[in-house]
């Protein structure tokens, strides 16, 4: 019986993981249509909210360090630079009460763009220390602004899709 509660939290981690991967091959899609070129929304950063801060998944720092990489890699960003900034960006956040995000969607909505702000700030911070030059805020507030506009579809997709399985992450 214990083996078979094991293998049933190792598939429970396995689902975000693929979810994760499966977000960044979308979001490295959309950066190649026109529209969206060098800035597609930020899909990546609102599964990995969905998943370690809504849906409670506790995957393990390794894990998400290596996640987060292949990010990295397939963007062609320096690596561990993304990495980094998520596994600062959520270590800070877990210190949080975050009891209250289950409440409404205005709070969830709320603690993403907190989210979202403090990645992107650590993310300027090691691109002034790396090229001591400032980055082109306009494509991080268009950025922002794209991934605003997909959270509330990628929430209620996610929510309405473990409902449809029976899942309880929390």
């Amino acid at each position: 019986m214990k083996n078979i509660k094991q293998n049933a939290s190792n598939n429970l981690i396995f689902i975000p993981i693929t979810v994760l991967i499966l977000s960044i091959l979308l979001e490295l899609s959309l950066s190649k249509i026109v529209f969206f070129y060098e800035t597609p929304p930020s899909l990546f950063l609102i599964f990995t909210y969905l998943i370690l801060f809504v849906f409670n998944v506790n995957l393990p720092v390794f894990v998400t360090f290596l996640i987060c990489l292949t990010y990295d890699l397939l963007f062609g960003i320096n690596p561990g630079f993304f990495a980094a900034s998520i596994l600062i960006s959520s270590l800070m956040l877990h210190n949080f009460n975050l009891n209250y995000l289950n409440n409404s969607f205005f709070n969830i909505s709320v603690f993403f763009i907190i989210f979202f702000s403090i990645v992107n700030i650590i993310q300027i911070l090691f691109f002034i220390i790396l090229y001591f030059n400032f980055p082109n805020l306009e494509k991080i507030i268009f950025q922002l602004g794209l991934s605003l506009l997909f959270f509330p579809l990628i929430f209620l997709l996610l929510r309405n899709g473990m409902n449809f399985f029976n899942l309880k992450l929390h």
